[in-house]
């Protein structure tokens, strides 16, 4: 048996294209799946990507998670209340590399939207929310305006 080694002129590694919007996250590190079919949710872990990348990000996001009254804390506590603080550490780490990325493209500065950012919705859907929430609970609530 011989073996035969390809002639043809060795060509360059390809590098991904410039990345673009939510695709980044993705190309760069480990994404989460979104794979979900008639209901039913399919596996959901991370994809292969960049690990020193990831292990970069991740150690930015703990770090994040303890500015006080930022952007990026907020969006742990939030997420962590649902989801566990490991998979809120990756969607912290997923909104810097998507902060970085358009820091980038567009040659602007980082501008913390603060810890009140989640709060700053409209009145009427705050009230629905924090009632349901308290029906959840088992409470009947009236509201009646403040006299000002």
């Amino acid at each position: 048996m011989r073996l035969t080694f390809d002639k043809s002129p060795v060509r360059e590694r390809r590098t991904p294209g410039p990345v673009r919007g939510a695709r980044g996250n993705s190309r760069l590190y480990r994404d989460p799946r979104n794979d979900e079919s008639a209901g039913k949710r399919r596996s959901n872990r991370l994809r292969n990507g960049a690990p020193w990348l990831k292990t970069t990000l991740v150690q930015c996001a703990w770090a994040a998670k303890n500015k006080k009254d930022s952007y990026l804390q907020a969006q742990f506590y939030r997420i962590k209340a649902r989801r566990g603080p490991k998979k809120a550490i990756m969607a912290v780490a997923a909104s810097i590399l998507t902060a970085i990325y358009h820091m980038l493209k567009d040659g602007t500065m980082y501008q913390d939207l603060g810890r009140k950012h989640f709060d700053r919705r409209s009145n009427d859907q705050q009230k629905r929310s924090l009632v349901k929430r308290l029906a959840d609970l088992g409470y009947m609530v009236e509201l009646k305006p403040l006299a000002t």
